[in-house]
């Protein structure tokens, strides 16, 4: 990452960010979408254990999440992202209500362990909030697709399993900063 005079920096997704983010994610070597998309596209032709295609796909859904509304994200989309047929997003899924399932599940694991990582730093309670703010600053900035798919779920009306694994990621992670106040 090149640092600029202005006091941002480039992600390697080309987007710039406040460099103090930047600097955050170097230190803790958090691991992003773009990372997982850049490891995991270099054996996109390859035949991948299902684990590492599903891991693909759900960076591909958030990479698209990042340049479009999530209504826009189609399977056609995401394996023409990834490089395979449409039907071949279906043998590691069973339907699209899975995928978005799966993608939910790495937001909620993967900023849980960020912001694990970002307390465990430190000792004064005042520290613990300061880290877990920038921490989850950082996880947006290097991961833009997540608000936005976060946010798209709960605006409709109605309970669905996709609905009702947001709510509890967010009532989990309301908890996890609750207890630091």
């Amino acid at each position: 990452m090149s640092s600029f005079s202005s006091g941002q920096s480039r992600l390697p997704n080309g987007h710039y960010t406040p460099k103090i983010v930047t600097t955050y994610l170097q230190k803790c070597k958090l691991t992003t979408i773009m990372d997982i998309q850049s490891s995991v596209h270099k054996a996109s032709r390859q035949r991948l254990s299902s684990d590492e295609r599903q891991r693909e796909i759900v960076a591909a859904v958030l990479a698209l999440a990042r340049e479009r509304g999530p209504d826009a994200i189609t399977t056609q989309a995401i394996a023409d992202r990834i490089g395979v047929t449409q039907g071949a997003i279906f043998r590691h899924f069973p339907d699209k209500e899975a995928i978005w399932m799966a993608v939910f599940a790495w937001v909620r694991e993967s900023l849980g362990t960020v912001l694990a990582a970002a307390v465990a730093q430190r000792q004064s309670p005042l520290a613990k909030i300061e880290a877990a703010f920038l921490a989850h600053v950082a996880f947006i900035a290097a991961n833009p697709g997540v608000p936005r798919v976060l946010f798209h779920e709960l605006q409709y009306p109605g309970d669905s399993p996709v609905r009702a694994e947001v709510r509890a990621m967010i009532a989990g992670y309301r908890k996890r900063l609750a207890s630091l106040f």
